[in-house]
């Protein structure tokens, strides 16, 4: 059976079929406290820059703090928001965490058009208040941890794409000993299908079509991202199944991964 053959097969979709897609998020915000201090009496918060989902087209998001909400007097309150090209049923699970001050919010939200949500954080009193450690060596971190879920039918192919992998084949193809491609990184090396590959990123498509001394090889180094996360990445390309957990940094490196390698759609039954 040639790669062609292959690829048509695993792009045959039942229409009658719900299927999910789930996508990791994750933000970092710094803020300077001197702009915490300049915002603390206006309307409106210090703002993330809007992300782009890797997986699900169309859809962006970010968090913005108010230091002093102009619906809440007084207290420092977070958002969460949505933009969306095409409205959709988002169910969101997302952590809020700010270390330093050993504060904790775990939340489920259900968007279905551009939303926001909101999240009180503390008093704007204590916002400032050097004990509570909000702001720890004049500024403050604010990290975002979690992931979206969609369910759409296997016939809207514009957010499922030609991704329907069976997942016992693709764990068989994780097992097969006899795969044709090396990533390395860190000194360590991970084989792979240049099929699969191939087929999940058009970056490393035009690789495999250019000639180039990798190809030749078969084998390339990949030298900014760690072996963990490059690992983690490629069993990716196969089954999310093969990666149950990742922390916070690990969905930060992962998500710059499928970014740069433009990594195809990842679909979780």
């Amino acid at each position: 059976m040639t790669t062609s053959e292959l690829y048509a097969i695993l792009c045959e979709m039942d229409s009658a079929v719900t299927q999910k897609l789930k996508c990791p998020i994750a933000i970092e915000l710094t803020i300077p406290e001197d702009k915490l201090k300049k915002q603390e009496e206006w309307d409106y918060g210090l703002c993330s820059p809007f992300y782009e989902t890797f997986n699900i087209p169309g859809v962006g998001y970010n968090i913005a703090l108010s230091p002093s909400d102009h619906a809440h007097v007084g207290e420092s309150w977070i958002y969460f928001s949505i933009l969306q090209y095409k409205p959709i049923k988002i169910d969101a699970n997302i952590k809020i965490e700010i270390k330093s001050a050993n504060y904790i919010s775990e939340k489920n939200f259900v968007f279905e058009d551009d939303y926001t949500e909101l999240v009180k954080l503390c008093s704007t009193e204590e916002l400032f208040d050097p004990e509570m450690r909000f702001i720890v060596d004049g500024k403050m971190k604010i990290k975002i941890d979690g992931f979206f879920t969609i369910e759409k039918e296997a016939e809207d192919d514009t957010l499922l794409q030609c991704d329907n992998f069976d997942t016992s084949l693709c764990l068989a193809l994780w097992k097969q000993e006899t795969k044709d491609f090396v990533i390395a990184a860190e000194g360590k090396e991970i084989d792979a299908h240049k099929w699969v590959l191939a087929l999940r990123s058009p970056v490393f498509a035009r690789m495999f079509e250019s000639g180039m001394k990798e190809v030749k090889e078969n084998k390339v180094i990949i030298t900014d991202f760690s072996f963990n996360i490059v690992e983690n990445a490629i069993k990716l390309c196969y089954h999310q199944s093969l990666v149950p957990h990742t922390t916070l940094d690990e969905k930060m490196k992962l998500l710059q991964f499928f970014d740069k390698y433009d990594i195809k759609p990842l679909k979780v039954r």
